[in-house]
């Protein structure tokens, strides 16, 4: 018998505690298990039985799906080579498309943060400008910081 890889031991194990999810969930329901001591709480008093059912499948699914997302993880790990991220005459136009793209990305962020402050248009950086843009942890404004 082999040895199972690494990716697939993460994988079945995934499983097994999506199983363990729905058996634990849903056995109790099915056999009226109640725990009958003087200190406990029930749960999901009201919760009709079709969304108690549906809420355990979600959850095993939900594993599962993490599981198999986690053994692809693996799975790359388990091949060892580093990726091959070089520019060839294939990826060179996707590559300039990106890097254009993305170059405008401080700029705009710094137009939005001087809009925030009330300062409008006039105080715009030019395209050219090198610095790094933050956002506050709501969202609703940003801060541009120069590095010239």
């Amino acid at each position: 018998m082999r040895r199972p890889k690494p990716h697939q031991v993460v994988l079945v194990v995934g499983v097994l505690v999506a199983l363990g999810t729905i058996v634990s969930g849903i056995l109790p329901r099915l056999t009226e298990w109640e725990d009958d001591s003087p200190v406990s709480r029930r749960t999901f008093v009201d919760v009709p039985d079709p969304i108690y059912y549906l809420f355990y499948a979600t959850v095993a699914v939900m594993l599962v799906l993490c599981a198999a997302l986690i053994a692809t993880r693996v799975r790359n790990y388990e091949r060892g080579a580093p990726d091959d991220r070089r520019t060839t005459k294939k990826n060179v136009h996707r590559r300039l498309r990106d890097f254009r793209r993305h170059r405008g990305k401080p700029r705009l962020c710094r137009i939005r943060a001087l809009r925030a402050a009330g300062q409008g248009r006039r105080d715009e950086p030019s395209g050219g400008e090198m610095g790094e843009c933050t956002e506050s942890r709501s969202g609703r404004f940003a801060v541009w910081t120069s590095h010239t």
